[in-house]
């Protein structure tokens, strides 16, 4: 998705959004499906904007020297997401169970 789509994407959330609320504070008595509009209109409104940001946000994260074929691969030079051999996950599973779970593991 590129930038502009991002970026229209995430203005089309907002315009739903406001308009949402908008229908939620008119006056009148809504009958029907007016009565669920509103709500509808927020929650898609909050789903495109969450979405056109969270392209533009990654987008502009992403380490400018990334090679095309390779997108993400910087993500596994991160330490948090490398798997290290912990010598505590082992007392940590049946611990987890009886607490938890009330069983034994």
């Amino acid at each position: 998705m590129n930038k502009l789509k991002s970026y229209g994407m995430a203005a089309a959330g907002i315009l739903i959004l406001v308009l949402g609320f908008f229908l939620l504070k008119a006056p009148g008595d809504p009958e029907g499906f007016m009565q669920a509009l509103p709500y509808v209109c927020i929650g898609l409104g909050c789903g495109m904007f969450g979405h056109g940001m969270g392209t533009v946000v990654s987008s502009r994260t992403e380490p400018s020297g990334a090679a095309p074929q390779s997108k993400g691969g910087w993500k596994l030079r991160n330490r948090m997401n490398a798997i290290l051999p912990s010598p505590t996950v082992p007392r940590q599973k049946p611990m987890i169970c009886r607490f938890l779970f009330s069983a034994r593991c």
